[in-house]
């Protein structure tokens, strides 16, 4: 028996999850900011909080996060196979899942987090450009947008704009918002109504983004799971 993999089902499960992730973070900022309950000294609310603060290393957004990056790598992984048996190019799918695997690492760990102070090293940065990071990483954005622009070209015109249309939410998240968040943060620190409505904003982006482009492979390819039944006499 096969399980198809439905695009908009996928789509709308990964919407109502980010919904609910957001309405929790909404209620982590209202504690870390003391609007309700007491963050500072109460062990019990700043766990619960840091649970599901957007802005929190190995919290459940996160989590969510790095695992719809990895479930978009093993789809290209999957769409790099199919290619490689048609005889077709499948090198540009085996590159992007690789890619995804970074993403989904970084997101857990936070690599590029620790690249920040080497960077300063180098040059200092403020501003905008106050999380370094966002300098190799655009460098790297723009490279990759010149590999890729032939094969990009190939695909499907549904495809290609539901592509465009998520990389564009995701890096308006991930690098535009994130470099006035570094701005905020720089000038106010992190404990501000607006340092937290940026991160927010940025933290949705990147999961609405992914989620989207997850949306655009399954529309793009028919996925389905193989369920084995053994029935005993």
């Amino acid at each position: 028996m096969y399980i198809n993999l439905k695009p908009q089902f996928f789509f709308k499960t990964l919407v109502i999850i980010i919904i609910l992730l957001l309405i929790a973070n909404i209620f982590s900022i209202a504690t870390k900011l003391n609007f309700i309950l007491d963050y500072d000294n109460q062990k019990i609310v700043r766990g619960i909080s840091d649970k599901f603060d957007f802005d929190t290393e190995k919290s459940i957004p996160t989590m969510f996060s790095s695992i719809i990056l990895f479930f978009s790598a093993v789809l290209l992984g999957i769409l790099g196979i199919k290619d490689r048996k048609d005889r077709a190019k499948y090198s540009p799918w085996f590159g992007l899942s690789a890619i995804f695997v970074f993403l989904s690492i970084d997101e857990m760990i936070e690599i590029h987090e620790h690249l920040i102070p080497i960077i300063k090293m180098i040059k200092p940065t403020s501003g905008v450009f106050y999380y370094a990071w966002i300098i190799p990483y655009g460098i790297g954005l723009i490279i990759l947008s010149l590999v890729y622009y032939k094969f990009l070209m190939r695909l499907p015109k549904k495809t290609l704009y539901l592509f465009m249309l998520s990389g564009f939410i995701f890096i308006l998240g991930a690098v535009v918002i994130e470099s006035f968040e570094g701005w905020e943060h720089q000038l106010n620190g992190k404990r501000t109504l607006t340092f937290c409505l940026m991160y927010t904003a940025e933290e949705t982006l990147e999961m609405l983004g992914v989620s989207l482009f997850i949306y655009a492979i399954l529309s793009y390819s028919s996925f389905s799971v193989k369920i084995e039944s053994k029935t005993s006499i």
